[in-house]
């Protein structure tokens, strides 16, 4: 297989003059797959069982074989396959036939195909190893390490945390094998992340499995997690680009990097995923390149070997007036119907076939018949080799003039539409440049038009004072912009930093610059390519965002901070109105008489109300305070909440199946439930209280119902009774604040759900509420930090 350092050097010394010989139906000069493969392939026959596959795969090191019958490709066991049919299923390796549980028909490639072809396949069949066929034969194999090796030399700076996994399967380290694998075939996943409490200890992979447990001839019921998992675990922040992303997998030898910011798990990103990010980027690309072609006014076509017609854009089309592409494109160049002399058409094929660029002045008919005098410049195009692979020409439309131009002329011509072609190719939203070196030394730098925009100077002024770029950095950045363009030089990584520039105006405007090195075989820096964009309202939207909340953060702690003094020194009074009241029914209990002692009575009940009131109020206002989500067992809260309210025996409370186990704020779930069961227990009417609990998945929140056979009540008060302070029932008649469903409301929609009532007079109530499966409070609480707040 050729080294990562033999696929970069092919890369960069074809890279250097790609205008010249570059298909113009392409974005780049792409390997093929004979350049990467793998010629030495392990093979395995179909009657073989699947454990001595396992011991193969664990001897070699690799992660698939590839089954072989007659020397017929016939199917490929990897180490999903394991994991999904055998281990997943409780089955014994030992047991297990390959042509059983082997994929098959297996996606294969031809060693022509490009890599950029070859990763199109692997993405769209969702296949991560492709065996090579030539001539019915078996010479190789290309993985998608080989696949991203290859992409991602081409150049990748994506962040990471645009293409990771947000949803990061884990699991507990005294955890089973047998656990993991099931969660592992259930979501499709080829590793799991292994926590010992919050903290990650390590990890388990498809190869962990297979090695380890699999081939070890171990239970996978009776292994704990720690005794198999891998670790440490190979982390990276979240602004890692891809292609450093990449080459941390390769120098690690992993196939998948844990994200983790600050200590916090955030993400997970596999080989799957670097390889879907590169394939689309280069897609793309090249999707981008053919259509600002097909929108071009100049006329283009690229030719085979054979001579026959592979590509040609609209406009050559519309030159022709010929309809449908099908009409040139897979036939010889041009078709017979096309030309006015047979022989100018064998001068121009023979001119084409000498290897150099040339200029043919040419006398064509249109598909109508009409004559159309033409020039076109033509060259050759080669591979990433060096070998031709083609021809290629632009052709301009000459007959208003009908003039010759001499070759010079030409020639200024067709560099002209060269450069044309890589502006349409380009893309310029951001101020793009070039530094070039010689002997370790910057010689010569190349600057965009979009420099104008950013920077307010004309890529001819930075070029003329080599030093204009680095006077514009704010003074107080300086040195976080050298210290990045040192680290470039060196090779060091270099990740993007975000600093001010003083622009032309005076103005000062926010930007994130981007270096992309190039070095020669001795590591020596050949030039690096930057990239500059204008960050200055996100940057200011930032600080806004910021400022905003912390006088929202402020303005809500002040008003916490009133109700709890406001509701301490409400209370002073009334425990003084209730000791008085008791003294007097304690000394002057015989002179007060019956309807004395029932005033006293009614005055000790307003007291309590009135400080229960005073707890509910303060009660509300500290809802907004964040409790972090843990995993609850509502079985538990609910048989809590039970015995804590002393329910009455003419009273049955039933939960119909046992209750989820969710992600929330337990503290709140458990008000919640509280609040909804002590009401119905307070309103039933009946001789034979019944209560029920019940509930359903709603695929992206749970769903909760509290049904009772109280009163009921009417619809027109739906609305009412969630409003503080509203009851329905005299307060003297049934005990009550009017501000527990106030609580239960703002506490299910802070958490992210929603509360609601049916019922009907005489037929009971039902309350629901919703508790989403992503809690939006963990989501502010991310964003809230992200912006330094707590």
């Amino acid at each position: 297989m050729a080294s990562e350092d033999k696929i970069r050097e092919l890369i960069k010394n074809r890279m250097q003059d790609v205008s010249s010989n570059c298909l113009l139906t392409s974005c780049r000069v792409w390997l093929q797959v004979r350049d990467i493969m793998s010629t030495d392939v392990a093979t395995i026959g179909p009657q073989q069982t699947m454990a001595l596959a396992a011991n193969l795969m664990a001897d070699d090191g690799v992660s698939s074989l590839v089954v072989v019958d007659n020397c017929a490709v016939t199917g490929i066991i990897t180490e999903k396959d394991f994991l999904e049919r055998v281990i997943s299923k409780g089955k014994s390796p030992v047991d297990v036939m390959i042509r059983d549980v082997m994929s098959s028909p297996v996606v294969t490639v031809v060693p022509e195909m490009t890599v950029l072809e070859a990763g199109r396949i692997a993405e769209q069949r969702r296949v991560k190893r492709l065996p090579v066929i030539e001539n019915g034969k078996l010479v190789g194999i290309v993985t998608q390490t080989d696949l991203i090796r290859v992409l991602t030399s081409y150049g990748m700076w994506r962040d990471i945390s645009e293409v990771m996994t947000k949803d990061v399967a884990t699991i507990q380290r005294d955890a089973t094998v047998a656990e993991a694998a099931s969660i592992m075939a259930s979501r499709g996943i080829s590793g799991i992340v292994v926590m010992q409490a919050n903290q990650i200890a390590g990890m388990l992979t498809e190869r962990d499995l297979l090695k380890r447990v699999v081939a070890a001839g171990r239970n996978p019921a009776e292994v704990k997690m720690g005794e198999v998992m891998s670790y440490p675990v190979v982390t990276i922040p979240p602004h890692f680009s891809v292609f450093s992303s990449s080459r941390v997998m390769e120098k690690m030898h992993v196939r998948r990097l844990v994200v983790e910011d600050n200590k916090w798990l955030c993400g997970i990103v596999t080989q799957t995923d670097i390889f879907r990010a590169v394939e689309e980027k280069w897609r793309q690309e090249e999707e981008k390149n053919l259509k600002s072609l097909d929108e071009s006014d100049t006329c283009v076509y690229t030719v085979g070997l054979d001579g026959r017609t592979t590509y040609v854009n609209p406009a050559f089309l519309r030159l022709l007036e010929v309809p449908d592409k099908s009409e040139l494109v897979g036939k010889s160049f041009l078709p017979e119907k096309f030309w006015f002399s047979q022989k100018e058409k064998a001068q121009f094929l023979k001119e084409l076939n000498q290897g150099t660029i040339h200029i043919s002045d040419l006398t064509l008919k249109t598909n109508s018949g009409k004559r159309i005098d033409v020039t076109v410049y033509s060259s050759f195009i080669k591979n990433i080799h060096g070998q031709v692979d083609g021809s290629q020409g632009v052709v301009h439309d000459i007959t208003a003039k009908k003039e010759i131009v001499t070759l010079k002329e030409a020639q200024k011509a067709l560099a002209a539409s060269e450069e044309r072609y890589r502006r349409i190719t380009e893309a310029v939203t951001d101020y793009l440049y070039t530094v070039r070196f010689a002997s370790g030394r910057p010689t010569e730098t190349v600057h965009s038009q979009a420099s104008v925009a950013v920077t307010g100077y004309t890529p001819e002024e930075l070029k003329k004072s080599p030093t204009l770029w680095l006077d514009m950095v704010h003074t107080d950045d300086l040195e976080t912009v050298r210290e990045q363009v040192s680290r470039c030089i060196c090779g060091q990584d270099c990740a993007p930093v975000e600093h001010r520039i003083i622009r032309k105006d005076g103005n000062v405007r926010w930007v994130r610059r981007t270096l992309v090195p190039s070095f020669d075989s001795q590591g020596q820096i050949l030039s690096y390519d930057g990239l500059l964009q204008d960050i200055t309202e996100l940057k200011v939207a930032e600080q806004v965002q910021v400022q905003l909340l912390g006088e929202l953060e402020q303005a809500t702690e002040e008003l916490r901070d009133f109700a709890y003094i406001a509701s301490h020194d409400l209370k002073a009074p009334l425990r003084g109105i209730s000791a008085l009241a008791g003294w007097i029914s304690t000394d002057y209990g015989d002179k007060l008489g019956d309807e004395g002692k029932e005033h006293i009575r009614l005055l000790l009940a307003r007291v309590k109300r009135m400080y229960n009131l005073i707890d509910g109020v303060l009660e509300y206002s500290r809802i907004a305070r964040r409790e972090k989500s843990i995993t609850v067992d509502l079985n538990e809260v609910v048989s809590d909440i039970i015995t804590e309210l002393g329910v009455p025996s003419s009273i049955r409370i039933t939960v119909e199946k046992p209750l989820p186990v969710v992600t929330c704020g337990k503290t709140s779930v458990k008000r919640v439930f509280y609040n909804l069961l002590s009401n119905a227990i307070n309103f039933i009417d009946k001789e034979e209280g019944k209560i029920t609990i019940n509930w359903t998945d709603e695929d992206t929140c749970w769903k909760f119902g509290v049904t009772d056979n109280g009163p009921g009540i009417e619809e027109k008060h739906f609305e009412r009774i969630f409003k503080i302070f509203q009851t329905l029932s005299p307060r003297d008649s049934v005990e009550s604040t009017g501000v527990g469903l106030t609580i239960t409301k703002k506490i299910v929609e802070f958490q992210g759900g929603k509360v609601w009532v049916e019922s009907k007079p005489g037929q009971g109530s039902t309350f629901f509420f919703t508790l989403p499966k992503e809690q939006k409070q963990a989501k502010t609480v991310k964003i809230l930090a992200a912006a330094g707040v707590d």
